[in-house]
């Protein structure tokens, strides 16, 4: 089997840190290696290993979240959560840090309510763009 030379992005599970990688291609992610880049933060559910990285746009917060497949490491979808001035909860969303945006993102995940979306062939390697939920108090 041939390897080529691509850029691609992985999760080591060991250091739960996002892997840019500029090697050679394996079938085997383990072979990988690369540059740490610390301003992606990982995080993993029971089906799914998460790059999320904090990408404001001008009305507010955001964060764009890569998921991978957990087994295989494949990316299946790339999710841009965000918050609007139009949505409840914005002022809320707007006072949280990075860790807490993450959190909330890492809750709807394995919370479930997105595997339909993420399972579906005809989205696979879309972006899709959600908001954030703010759980009521």
């Amino acid at each position: 089997m041939g390897t080529r030379r691509l850029r691609r992005r992985f999760v080591d599970p060991v250091v739960h840190k996002v892997l840019l990688i500029r090697s050679l291609v394996t079938t085997d992610i383990d072979e990988q290696r690369a540059m740490i880049n610390d301003d992606a933060h990982v995080f993993v559910t029971d089906r799914y290993h998460c790059v999320a990285v904090r990408r404001d746009r001008c009305f507010g917060h955001a964060l764009e979240v890569s998921v991978h497949g957990r087994v295989s490491g494949d990316l299946f979808n790339r999710l841009v959560f965000g918050c609007h001035p139009e949505f409840a909860g914005y002022d809320e969303l707007q006072a949280m840090s990075t860790d807490q945006l993450i959190t909330l993102a890492q809750d709807r995940l394995a919370s479930g309510a997105l595997d339909a979306s993420l399972a579906d062939p005809q989205t696979r390697g879309w972006t899709l763009y959600l908001r954030f939920e703010v759980s009521a108090p």
